[in-house]
């Protein structure tokens, strides 16, 4: 029995679980930004919905007014990625967001421009998600299951710290929250 869960569009894509234990969403591409939802969301322009791995940031569009920071984490996240600019999308086990399937579970790199997408990684590329945490902008996951086990866990704990030892952001306007430890 093979079970389809929707979140990324292309067949190629999606994540297939069954007897072949094939998970398809391990390869990275490259991507455009059409819009950003908040300061852990973005629109491509695909059609698809990305929700940064690794990170929470606070909440603006559920809430009223917006948590502390949620607009400033907003529009970091406009800045680094602008209506128009290409990221590079990498994955882990999962892509699928279990408690929203209309979304895809990635890791963000910016592209340089004048960069070509199909060589590796360039240098000057920012890990947008490890940018959110260490700039304070946002916070690990306060349930800790959500990043056990991450390829790129021990980089996200790092960033973490870094901006709770610096008070970075929102560690430093806001309500003390406990970070997942």
């Amino acid at each position: 029995m093979i079970l389809l869960l929707s979140g990324c569009p292309a067949v190629d894509r999606l994540p297939l679980f069954g007897d072949s234990g094939v998970e398809l969403c391990s390869s990275q591409r490259t991507e455009t930004v059409m819009a950003v939802v908040d300061g852990d969301t973005l629109d491509l322009e695909s059609g698809e919905r990305i929700r940064l791995l690794g990170l929470d940031t606070p909440e603006v569009h559920s809430v009223d007014p917006p948590d502390c920071y949620g607009v400033e984490a907003s529009n970091a996240l406009k800045a680094l990625l602008p209506v128009g600019s290409e990221i590079r999308l990498t994955f882990d086990v999962e892509c699928v967001d279990t408690t929203d399937s209309a979304r895809t579970l990635a890791y963000a790199h910016t592209v340089p421009e004048e960069t070509d997408t199909a060589l590796d990684e360039p240098e000057d590329s920012i890990f947008v998600n490890e940018y959110l945490l260490e700039e304070g902008y946002a916070r690990l996951p306060e349930n800790c299951s959500f990043i056990a086990g991450l390829v790129h866990e021990d980089t996200l704990r790092r960033a973490a710290q870094r901006a709770v030892d610096g008070g970075a952001g929102l560690r430093s306007v806001c309500e003390n929250q406990a970070e997942c430890e």
